[in-house]
């Protein structure tokens, strides 16, 4: 198999994950949404000898093709009968250069303009793609994460709006739940959504997670640079607090599936809060198990201090 050299290099590693990537676990289905990749026939059997070896494997579901890709009970079977721990699901995303060879040779394979389907739906753009509703990919989410999870595996939700949804807590990638991995950068907005599940989302619940002290400028474009607007520096947690305050850009905590303002501020932060149907979701199940009672008053780990 084309994993074998590979093998006693990874073993050999201190900390590793291997993640393979696939629009379907169906070869005849990749044919027509990848064909320029390795069949997922391949795939799984890698993924099969890695995980025989002890070496741990995950998987990633995308794109997942409204209409086109498996459903998820057969997806998932297929994934966790090769000893795969965590799957990360998200759907596809329409690219606004549709001229580009690669799309055009997708649409006419697919027999589907995704486009037209997309804007039709409510699509908003986000950075150089469409990006459906997060209405339009609830039920999908949902279907994924209880069939991820009935086959043994843990559920990273990838679509960023639903970042929130996954078992773990390092973004959906499901690496912290292995050795060498704990140190995951935790100064981020996704992290605090997370953190603060069925309680108030407070920017104090990250203020004292490490972040780098230097600029990051100079790594932006200009467009995205803060320094000369706001501060001297411009640090990552600058940027991290311009985003927070901003209620109406993609990253910011409203733009997470059932996150919304709350009307207050502490410390010139905003303040949001989780509408009833999350809220309700969050303080009844957790990775499908019941978790302890919420109170919405329970601030406990995002307080205000």
């Amino acid at each position: 198999m084309a994993c074998a050299p590979y093998i006693d290099l990874l073993r050999n590693m201190k900390s590793v994950v291997v993640q393979f990537s696939m629009s379907s676990s169906r070869d005849e289905i990749a044919r027509v949404l990848e064909p320029r990749s390795t069949p997922p026939s391949e795939m799984l059997r890698c993924m099969e000898i890695l995980a025989q070896h002890r070496i741990p494997v995950t998987c990633r579901w995308q794109p997942y093709v409204p209409g086109r890709s498996e459903g998820a009970a057969e997806f998932s079977k297929r994934v966790s009968s090769t000893g795969c721990s965590h799957v990360s699901f998200e759907h596809l995303k329409v690219p606004l250069e549709r001229n580009a060879l690669l799309w055009r040779e997708f649409v006419q394979e697919v027999g589907v303009d995704f486009y037209a389907r997309y804007k039709a739906e409510g699509a908003a753009r986000d950075g150089r793609e469409l990006v459906l509703p997060p209405i339009r990919k609830l039920y999908a989410v949902m279907e994924t994460a209880t069939e991820v999870r009935r086959y043994g595996m843990t559920f990273g939700a990838a679509d960023n709006e639903f970042q929130h949804f996954s078992d773990t807590d390092c973004c959906c990638s499901g690496v912290d739940q292995f050795p060498g991995f704990e140190n995951y950068f935790k100064h981020q907005i996704g992290f605090a959504i997370r953190k603060c599940k069925g309680k108030t989302i407070t920017y104090a619940s990250i203020r004292n997670e490490w972040a780098p002290r230097g600029s990051v400028d100079r790594f932006l474009n200009s467009k995205s640079r803060i320094a000369a607007r706001n501060c001297d520096k411009a640090t990552l947690t600058d940027h991290v607090k311009l985003k927070w305050n901003q209620q109406s850009t993609p990253g910011s905590p409203s733009s997470f599936f059932g996150v919304k303002l709350s009307g207050e501020r502490h410390r010139g932060m905003v303040l949001y809060e989780w509408d009833a149907f999350a809220h309700d979701f969050f303080c009844s199940t957790s990775a499908g198990q019941p978790t302890i009672a919420c109170q919405r008053e329970s601030n406990a780990g995002c307080d205000l201090s």
